[in-house]
């Protein structure tokens, strides 16, 4: 999950029990790289922190940190519990961060809320982080790194193990040196937990977030959630305000085994859901938000949308009307979902069925994780949403797919096919693109010529961000 103002760091969570803060390191200077070439050399990506280290296997997270609605940098995480976590990075991130980032994505929005702390700790026998500076010290923990770029002085820690090329030079170098070690990460850089969500059954498998993808509800930003369904009465999708610590709704009688994949829509109207019983359903959120509070109303389903489970659904995140869901039975299918009328009638058709390109000496290849990128293409003189594939056999593909045609021969058209040796070896498990900077949406200039960053993950534990640079056609 990225950071959601402006992408600024990647979180990920595995069955190792940790989450894993990664950053890019600054540009090296006079290396005359930027967002829009295809020179890659000067973008290194590493791992800066270690927010959660758990007692259970972590299955998802979601930033929640908008500076609005929630603090900025927040996260949720679900794992094989029954309860999710919330998290707030504390001042040694931040300084961290700063000194990466300069001052992009680091307003001061406390509000009256709650300061941060200097950092946070695992008390002995417990499952999360505590936040008491005094308890740390009776730990016996260090405090860890510390953050000078005013003096420009090194920090106490020593160089980082991936930046210890000399040809980096003085500048790189100086940020290794202040990046702490591995035997590090899991003690100086943990967050304090903030929150915790009880309500489930089962353990925790998917969350959503409408943070960063539904700009007009940043002032509240809302977290829906699943879990491993052994009853139907499990299947039900919760719906939270992490700032209130409050469950929203309860959405039942929507799916009869477990939801593996959610997905809000731009305006935040609709959520999306699907799982392992084939079922598409669309939920539509109250209108009337002053006499009503928040929820959701179940408003279409699909029966048997695939002929296998559903791994992955996704709005279209130009195009609210577009959604894509992506299954098991190898087909990828293009949903338009409209409104009928104002009471709470949701139409949802079909308007494309496609196949993966590759086949390998299969006859049908996994759909996984599919993911729409935040910005358009044109292509043929028609405006098209960008969409990530990820399959089963490790590979990833990026598609064309027509958001406003009205011909009928709609068809979506492939743009790219990751090569192999920059694949994973094994089925992936989630594909997440990058948010724009502010400054990206008004660039006129990277209209037709642009280029986006798609992080992906597998069950090879292995985690492969990518660039990719478009020009429109």
């Amino acid at each position: 999950s990225w950071e959601p103002t402006c992408g600024m760091y990647l979180l990920s969570v595995g069955a190792d029990q940790t989450c894993r803060l990664w950053s890019r390191l600054p540009p090296l200077q006079n290396d005359g790289a930027n967002d829009s070439t295809n020179d890659c050399t000067s973008r290194i990506w590493k791992e800066v922190g270690r927010p959660q280290v758990h007692g259970y296997d972590l299955n998802t997270v979601a930033c929640i940190g908008t500076g609005k609605g929630e603090m900025i940098h927040r996260f949720v995480s679900g794992a094989d519990e029954k309860e999710a976590r919330a998290f707030d990075a504390p001042i040694q991130t931040m300084k961290l961060l700063r000194q990466l980032h300069g001052g992009v994505g680091h307003k001061e929005d406390t509000n009256g809320k709650e300061e941060r702390v200097e950092r946070a700790f695992i008390p002995s026998l417990g499952l999360s982080n505590r936040a008491t500076a005094a308890d740390a010290m009776e730990e016996g923990f260090e405090t860890g790194i510390t953050n000078d770029t005013e003096n420009g002085d090194k920090a106490s820690q020593g160089t980082g193990d991936s930046s210890s090329d000399p040809s980096n030079g003085p500048i790189l170098d100086m940020i290794a040196d202040s990046l702490p070690h591995e035997r590090d990460l899991g003690v100086i850089s943990l967050w304090p937990e903030v929150r915790k969500l009880h309500g489930h059954l089962t353990e925790m498998v998917c969350l959503a977030s409408t943070a960063g993808r539904c700009k007009e509800l940043d002032d509240q930003v809302l977290v829906a959630s699943a879990c491993k369904a052994r009853t139907i009465e499990d299947a039900a999708i919760r719906v939270w305000s992490v700032e209130s610590n409050m469950c929203l709704d309860v959405l039942k009688n929507g799916h009869k085994s477990t939801v593996v994949s959610l997905s809000f829509s731009p305006s935040g109207k609709f959520l999306a859901s699907a799982g392992k019983d084939r079922r598409l359903c669309i939920w539509k959120r109250n209108t009337d938000t002053k006499t009503m509070p928040v929820g959701f109303s179940l408003s279409a389903i699909v029966e048997s949308a695939h002929k296998r489970i559903i791994w992955s659904v996704d709005f279209c995140p130009c195009n609210e009307n577009i959604l894509a869901t992506g299954s098991r039975d190898g087909k990828l299918k293009i949903w338009r979902v409209s409104v009928e009328d104002e009471e709470s009638s949701v139409a949802v058709k079909e308007i494309c069925c496609f196949e993966p390109s590759y086949k390998g000496d299969k006859k049908v290849v996994p759909i996984t994780a599919i993911a729409f990128a935040p910005k358009t293409i044109k292509y043929n003189d028609e405006e098209h949403a960008i969409l990530g594939v990820g399959l089963e056999c490790g590979l990833i593909e990026v598609w064309a797919v027509p958001i406003n045609s009205t011909l009928s021969g709609y068809c979506a058209t492939l743009l790219h096919l990751m090569p192999l040796t920059n694949c994973h070896i094994d089925s992936i498990k989630k594909l997440a693109w990058q948010p724009l900077k502010p400054s990206d949406n008004d660039d006129t200039e990277q209209m037709n010529n642009f280029g986006l960053t798609l992080a992906s993950c597998g069950i090879d534990h292995g985690l492969r961000i990518y660039r990719l640079n478009f020009k429109s056609q």
